[in-house]
């Protein structure tokens, strides 16, 4: 699930985000 741990932060907090929203959307 995390690809890009350790690799990008910026990019690491971006999937964290996108779990979330997607995880919130799928729970509407």
């Amino acid at each position: 699930m995390w690809s890009c741990v350790g690799q990008q932060p910026g990019h690491q907090v971006g999937q964290q985000v996108g779990l979330q929203v997607g995880w919130q959307a799928g729970q509407l």
